[in-house]
């Protein structure tokens, strides 16, 4: 969003001092054509900045003007960074850092800007939730940027297809669309790996600190791995189970990992990734009440099984009582 840019460039120039117009092009992703029409855009708003030509010129503040943002600490600057980059809990003790960061912040922009915000912010609303189920979210967000910015190992139980504990050095997150993944390095493999991060059930950050290799870049890991990561989860950690159920049960539905979803009258089909069959087996127990199993046919059958298995338990325990 433009307002995003708009502090971004505050930020930089006022901790900075004058910062060419194609560094804040490159930074900020976008045209150098369009940092001129947000400093135009600032100066309109009462914020005298001015441009200077040679070796160590570029936009700057006039002199003895400040937006007061050299009061933010660093921590203020790493909060306001996360949000801008999308990353904004709604609870927790990480929302309320990014919260104190920006009124910080807020509290030296004029008025002008201030309207801005607020405004922005009654005509945007970015709903995150799927229509049917329930988001699967980071529980333990917190920890893990705690965690990855003082370079502390993490002690964490990891579910995918079975429950494991494991001792990681946290090197970042990446974020694809709704997607969170940990890239760290583990001491049970000695290698580096991706874990996602709502199957981190439980994180605990250790008094023991490490250090992240200098030839380590993480968006070039992501970049190199990714591909790999897929493979492997298609062929490791991959298992379609398909169910059906009125809409109305949605509510009823346990936190799965929704591969798609399809709607026709008043029912829903939905395919989960259940990992195994042998996990899908448990899994399937909490749908059986008001949920069809349509596929994989072992599921299916194995859904059958159980619930002649109930009713015929059922009938014998009402025939015991008479």
């Amino acid at each position: 969003m433009k307002i995003h840019r708009l502090i971004s460039i505050l930020l930089i120039i006022e901790t900075k001092g004058p910062v060419k117009a194609k560094e804040l092009a490159e930074k900020l992703e976008v045209s150098t054509r369009t940092i001129y029409r947000d400093v135009d855009t600032l100066c309109e708003a009462g914020i005298p900045l001015i441009a200077s030509t040679g070796p160590t010129g570029g936009i700057q503040m006039v002199d003895t003007y400040s937006l007061g943002m050299k009061q933010l600490h660093e921590e203020d600057l790493l909060h306001l960074y996360l949000s801008s980059a999308g990353i904004k809990p709604t609870k927790g003790e990480l929302a309320l850092k990014i919260n104190n960061a920006l009124l910080k912040l807020q509290k030296h922009i004029p008025e002008k800007q201030k309207k801005l915000m607020d405004s922005a912010q009654t005509m945007f609303f970015i709903d995150e939730n799927p229509w049917w189920g329930k988001t699967t979210t980071a529980s333990c967000l917190d920890t893990l940027i705690q965690a990855i910015f003082t370079k502390t190992t993490l002690a964490m139980i990891y579910s995918s297809h079975s429950q494991s504990i494991r001792r990681v050095h946290p090197y970042g997150i990446v974020i694809k669309r709704l997607d969170w993944y940990l890239v760290a390095y583990c001491e049970t493999r000695k290698a580096i790996r991706t874990f996602k991060c709502n199957r981190i059930e439980q994180a605990t950050v250790l008094n023991e600190h490490y250090t992240v290799p200098a030839s380590f870049n993480l968006e070039s890991f992501w970049t190199v791995n990714q591909q790999q990561f897929k493979l492997n989860c298609a062929q490791n950690e991959y298992y379609p189970v398909s169910f059906q159920l009125h809409k109305q049960d949605t509510d009823l539905l346990p936190e799965l990992e929704w591969l798609r979803s399809e709607e026709q009258d008043n029912n829903l089909t939905i395919s989960a990734n259940l990992f195994d069959e042998t996990y899908a087996k448990r899994a399937i127990l909490p749908l059986l009440g008001f949920a069809e199993i349509i596929a994989p046919e072992p599921i299916r059958n194995h859904a059958i099984a159980l619930s002649q298995q109930l009713s015929a338990r059922y009938i014998h325990l009402k025939l015991h009582e008479r």
